[in-house]
């Protein structure tokens, strides 16, 4: 299974809060269609989800009060849905957003970081028009939805419509053992 939905967190309030920060994405690395706000990296931080360092919260995140209070209803969905109890071991986090009209072509992402981390995916804007693929599947994802993604497989986005797409990427050690 490529998704697996595992609850639900109120995003209002983070996405207005998302609205005052729309200066502050940045280009993501490979991926020139998408842009981010790293919330969760390696201290040294070049390029974030290359490094299988300790991650930790950024300068963006110690400002960011709706956030941390999002990032704890997560933990909780993740810890009592997803890993039985236990406590997660929270990796990189960021805030991606996707622009109208854009994609993220095909990926495979084979990295050691990859193959120990779980994706965890919170959308928080969106349209009925943005797809995210992972291997031969597709759908949209739902505002507020919190998702485990397949990120060992092919992997793909699409926007299709007039609106941005906003969401909270996370990954979490471990082994994939919900989807």
């Amino acid at each position: 299974m490529n998704f697996a939905a595992i609850g639900e967190i109120d995003t209002l309030l983070l996405a207005s809060g998302t609205i005052d920060r729309l200066v502050d994405f940045e280009p993501r690395p490979g991926r020139p269609s998408e842009k981010w706000i790293l919330l969760r990296a390696p201290r040294e931080r070049q390029y974030a989800y290359v490094d299988d360092a300790p991650a930790e919260p950024t300068e963006a995140m110690g400002k960011w009060p709706e956030m941390q209070r999002a990032l704890e209803e997560i933990r909780f969905i993740v810890q009592t849905k997803a890993l039985q109890g236990r406590e997660p071991e929270f990796g990189n986090m960021a805030l991606t957003m996707l622009p109208a009209g854009e994609i993220i072509p095909w990926q495979l992402d084979r990295s050691a970081y990859a193959q120990t981390h779980t994706k965890i995916v919170v959308p928080i804007a969106t349209n009925a028009l943005v797809y995210t693929f992972r291997g031969t599947e597709g759908m949209h994802l739902p505002v507020g939805g919190v998702w485990i993604l397949n990120d060992r497989e092919h992997q793909s986005e699409v926007n299709f419509g007039p609106l941005r797409r906003i969401q909270i990427e996370l990954d979490v050690a471990g082994p994939r053992e919900a989807a």
